[in-house]
């Protein structure tokens, strides 16, 4: 996924409520997906590098909650 393509999908995340709109966005996304805010920052700039990162961003944009973490 390139910068901009992230940048799409965040929005998108945005406007359906899923993750916050404004300030806070960014961390919001990284406790959802369980990275770090740094990450997604990282992701901002140089795009995803993994397509299993994408699937991640398809499934929360679909609505499949994350599986709980033990």
């Amino acid at each position: 996924m390139t910068p901009d393509q992230f940048a799409s999908a965040t929005l998108e995340l945005q406007e359906r409520g899923i993750i916050i709109s404004g300030h806070g966005w960014r961390s919001d996304l990284a406790g959802k997906m369980g990275w770090s805010l740094q990450t997604v920052k990282n992701f901002e700039k140089g795009g995803t590098s993994r397509v299993e990162t994408d699937y991640a961003i398809a499934a929360l944009l679909s609505g499949v909650p994350p599986y709980p973490h033990q």
